[in-house]
Formats: structure tokens, C-alpha cells, sequence
């Protein structure tokens, strides 16, 4: 026999950017270290605002440009993108 103690309640959170205080967290980004890296077998997570996203991705083209940020699947405003240069400049674009 099953006697119900508490009844399950369904967990709702809101996500907030770990760069902009304050800003509605949209997506996130992860950092996985494996062998034989110092850090192997850890992970880093920072929630990010469209903001925030944009400056780290920006920041990591112009610090290595030769790097081809590639875009998994990105359908935006009708758009799809397999670059991270296809997907900055369209968001230019939407920004003005």
C-alpha cells in the first residue's frame, strides 16, 4: 500500500545570465576536459543571455580566426546558419 505523504509538485526555475546580472538566461554553454588535459574529467556550465553569447562567440573568432565556428542547426527568422560569421551577421541585421 502506497500512502502519499506529500503530493509531487512539478519543479518550475528561471535561468539568469552568469555574466549580465539580472538578464533572462537563454541558452548555455559547456566546457568538457578529457585525457590527458589537467582538468580531465571536468566540466564548466555558464547560462548565458543572447547578449552574453554573442560577445564570448565574437570574442573567440577575433582572438582565433582562423577557427570555423560551426552552427549544429541554427533556423533563425527564417534563416539557417552552419557558421558562427552567417549567424553574427544576420543578428546584425534583426539588431538595427
Amino acid at each position: 500500500m502506497k500512502k502519499i505523504i506529500t503530493p509531487y509538485q512539478r519543479e518550475e526555475a528561471e535561468y539568469f545570465c552568469d555574466f549580465h546580472e539580472g538578464k533572462p538566461a537563454y541558452g548555455s554553454m559547456r566546457l568538457e576536459f578529457w585525457y590527458p588535459s589537467k582538468a580531465d574529467g571536468s566540466t564548466i556550465h555558464f547560462d548565458l543571455s543572447d547578449d552574453a553569447a554573442m560577445e564570448i562567440l565574437t570574442m573567440i573568432s577575433e582572438k582565433y580566426p582562423k577557427t570555423v565556428i560551426m552552427v549544429d542547426t541554427c533556423i533563425m527568422a527564417g534563416h539557417e546558419f552552419s557558421t558562427f560569421a552567417e549567424l553574427k551577421k544576420q543578428w546584425n541585421k534583426e539588431s538595427e
